[in-house]
């Protein structure tokens, strides 16, 4: 899949009418991603490049990034008319999650200097407005309208309509709901978009999301960090909830 079907304005403005950032998603554009690509174009359009747990992150100065393109560029009019010998090849979303990738765990000596030449390539590689959606994937602030929760219904909404896609209007509203639910569930469970993904294209989609994508040791749960109560009589709530859980755990025989 080609970087610029993600980095199209026409399908990412919310200034527009209408705009959904659901029905808008990316992967619309084409037919038959794989799951690789798949996962690959999630990844760019929630403006991460690893589950949380992993820790890898550009953590790009906009020092770095100015240079980067002062250099691609050019800092006078007559560099920034010159053209290239050969013409680059289309950025694909691949590519371009590979790059980031590699330019976040670039480390030790020179690892700034080796930062901005990578950024360097991929901007003398980017077509039209492609630079401009790759230099706020670098910042951080992507600004395309599509959070994580909106990402997660994408998934489930695509998932769904490919399966039933015959469906009666209120049952397929039935079942987008309750596919929703799933996906979300199982995120909760096990926040790495690379196992979701792979379970919804490879493995019978969300029929089997609840078995194959679950909590599991090596893992850890996405947790909230905070919880909203109306009074703070209500924390004593969760004393009342640990005491029935240490009593019944008490009373259970392990044989």
């Amino acid at each position: 899949m080609f970087y610029y079907s993600v980095a199209d304005p026409q399908s990412y403005n919310p200034g527009k009418t209408n705009y959904d950032p659901i029905k808008d998603a990316c992967w619309k554009l084409g037919d038959n991603l794989s799951s690789n690509d798949l996962v690959h174009c999630v990844y760019l359009c929630v403006n991460k490049l690893s589950p949380e747990y992993d820790g890898i992150e550009l953590g790009i100065g906009e020092t770095i990034i100015m240079k980067a393109i002062a250099d691609s560029t050019g800092r006078t009019a007559s560099r920034s008319i010159q053209r290239t010998m050969f013409k680059p090849k289309p950025l694909t979303v691949s590519h371009v999650y590979k790059k980031l990738k590699e330019i976040a765990q670039l480390t030790g000596n020179k690892s700034q200097q080796r930062k901005s030449d990578k950024i360097k390539s991929l901007l003398v590689s980017c077509q039209s407005h492609e630079s401009r959606y790759l230099v706020r994937s670098l910042i951080g602030k992507i600004r395309i309208g599509l959070a994580e929760q909106s990402m997660l219904v994408a998934l489930a909404h695509a998932c769904i309509c490919n399966q039933y896609s015959n469906l009666k209007e209120t049952l397929l509203k039935e079942r987008l709901d309750n596919g929703t639910l799933v996906v979300k569930d199982g995120f909760c469970q096990c926040p790495s978009y690379d196992i979701l993904v792979d379970v919804l294209v490879n493995k019978d989609g969300i029929d089997k999301l609840k078995d194959l994508c679950k909590a599991t040791s090596s893992i850890p749960n996405e947790t909230n960090v905070s919880t909203s109560i109306e009074s703070y009589n209500n924390t004593f709530l969760y004393d009342e909830i640990l005491v029935y859980m240490r009593v019944n755990l008490m009373n259970t025989s392990f044989i």
